[in-house]
């Protein structure tokens, strides 16, 4: 490999153990055409070692800079008038609260990376660099205003959809033709009073729980885990996202409480290729999990129903009660929630029954 190809990936690119910071640096002085990579050592200020390299432009070529997945708390000591070629700068997962305003000197920057940090706001240093097109603060959850003042390049900023956020932006978004917002859909949607519908990423921070008051998960899915704490009770429905999945939570709506939850042939159907398992995982007691358990549990919490992007199974669950719970056919309810959340698309086998379903509620009146 070319030297002027190298990349200094810690433990990765050269499949070394992780050595001492300082001798990396010296590695990288060596190539000092590379990227620079100092990532997951845990430290808290930029090395000594560092610092005076950059400042002693030994590396003026870099394009990119990660020091990602540390404890940083600022950036004190680097000038970066002598990163002059930098394209990256990756600072996600630390514990950054602003950055140096030598920063606007990265004449070159393209993007950064803050994810994971501290910031209350976007830097404003940043709106000053002319060549930025990308900025990811993604699950920087305390950024709840926007700072734009007048920016005038063409900027595209990946954000969480905050309520907040969403809210500002929706009023002054027709003043920022130069700023493109894509969300990070990690907040979930309201559907109703105490009823919230997400995918997993909605599922994953304590502080999304806190925020809306949630204290029920009904998980349409069982492939990934979500966060769950001493005071969410966890419903789990075990749905593949295929045309030929039965919906079980609908069609044992109106005999559950003549049923044998404990009896194995209600609990998965053989004439499906993919059958359907429900529990609750609070006490691990298997039962089956209906939009009646979702209604009953409505009543006194507030509730989030998840599948892994909030698109097919979960969006079925919800339009599931909103039929018959709120007497939409389906049309009604799938507009209703098409207008709560944008992406929903239950796939075409759920969309059969849910129709079905919608007949039996009109002939049981």
């Amino acid at each position: 490999m070319k030297e002027n190809l190298f990349s200094f990936r810690v433990a990765k690119k050269f499949l070394i153990e992780k050595k001492d910071v300082e001798e990396e640096i010296e590695t990288m002085i060596k190539f000092k055409d590379g990227d620079i990579y100092l990532d997951n050592y845990s430290f808290d200020t930029i090395p000594k070692k560092l610092v005076e390299s950059i400042n002693a432009n030994l590396f003026e070529n870099v394009k990119k800079l990660s020091l990602n997945k540390n404890k940083l708390i600022n950036l004190d000591g680097i000038d970066f008038k002598y990163l002059p070629n930098l394209e990256i700068l990756d600072l996600s997962d630390n514990k950054l609260t602003d950055l140096p305003s030598s920063l606007i000197e990265l004449d070159k920057l393209k993007e950064i990376k803050l994810c994971f940090n501290s910031f209350k706001k976007i830097p404003e240093v940043l709106y000053e660099i002319s060549s930025i097109e990308e900025i990811h603060v993604r699950n920087c959850h305390k950024i709840k205003k926007f700072n734009f003042k007048n920016t005038k390049y063409n900027l595209c900023i990946n954000i969480d959809n905050h309520p907040i956020l969403v809210d500002i932006w929706n009023c002054i978004e027709k003043n920022y033709g130069n700023i493109q917002i894509i969300w990070n859909n990690v907040y979930p949607d309201s559907v109703i009073k105490n009823l919230f519908i997400g995918g997993i990423l909605s599922t994953q921070h304590e502080y999304i729980y806190n925020y809306y008051d949630i204290s029920c998960i009904f998980s349409i899915q069982n492939e990934l885990q979500p966060l769950i704490t001493d005071n969410t009770v966890h419903f789990v429905v075990n749905l593949d996202d295929t045309t030929d999945t039965k919906l079980d939570f609908i069609d044992f709506i109106d005999n559950i409480d003549n049923m044998d939850t404990t009896d194995k042939s209600i609990e998965n159907n053989n004439d499906v290729s993919s059958s359907s398992e429900s529990y609750c995982k609070k006490n691990s007691k298997k039962m089956f999990v209906t939009i009646d358990t979702l209604h009953d549990f409505l009543k006194n919490n507030c509730c989030l129903v998840h599948c892994i992007k909030g698109i097919s199974r979960s969006v079925s669950f919800v339009i599931a009660y909103l039929m018959k719970y709120y007497s939409m056919n389906y049309e009604e309810a799938y507009s209703f929630l098409k207008k709560k959340r944008k992406c929903v698309c239950p796939n075409e086998g759920f969309v059969r029954q849910l129709k079905n379903f919608e007949i039996f509620l009109e002939r049981n009146k």
